[in-house]
């Protein structure tokens, strides 16, 4: 289990935030509380990270801190690396079934299988970055670190979709 230290709800995921935390979830009160709690984080703080995101805005994300309570959960942001088909090292997110981000140098592209006219574009703005075309990305396969259970499984291959 990760320390309660850096706990925190965040308003979208970044690098910054999975090299932190490996595995984020959305947050749900209802469900969410109590296993926050049972985490060892103090009441007090986690009311305080919840009234930042009470009156307006999107659904926080949370740091999962301990991956043995990952269950067959299917709302979690987990950090991944890429290998795009031609060899490019990529960095970036599974959110299964349907997402998929990567980060690459600064920037985040973000691709939804359900949004595929969307997921082309995005593949499209990541090739000319990367000096290459979206022929060279896919097949994109990803591997999940072994100590995340994913219910997805640690590796795969994503194909082209649109």
């Amino acid at each position: 289990m990760r320390t309660t230290d850096d706990f925190e709800l965040i308003e979208s995921v970044s690098a910054d935030a999975l090299v932190s935390h490996p595995v984020w979830s959305h947050w749900a009160p209802e469900v969410d509380r109590e296993r926050v709690l049972a985490w060892g984080v103090a009441e007090e703080e986690l009311d305080r990270q919840i009234e930042l995101f009470e009156s307006c805005g999107p659904v926080p994300l949370y740091p999962v801190l301990d991956l043995a309570d990952l269950g067959d959960r299917k709302d979690l942001v987990v950090a991944t690396r890429f290998e795009a088909a031609d060899g490019a090292r990529l960095w970036g997110y599974l959110l299964e079934p349907h997402a998929f981000g990567i980060f690459h140098l600064g920037e985040e592209y973000s691709f939804n299988r359900n949004l595929p006219a969307f997921s082309e574009r995005e593949a499209e703005r990541l090739a000319a970055a990367l000096g290459t075309s979206a022929d060279m990305i896919f097949p994109l396969f990803f591997h999940v670190d072994d100590e995340i259970p994913v219910t997805a499984g640690n590796e795969g291959e994503i194909t082209r979709f649109w």
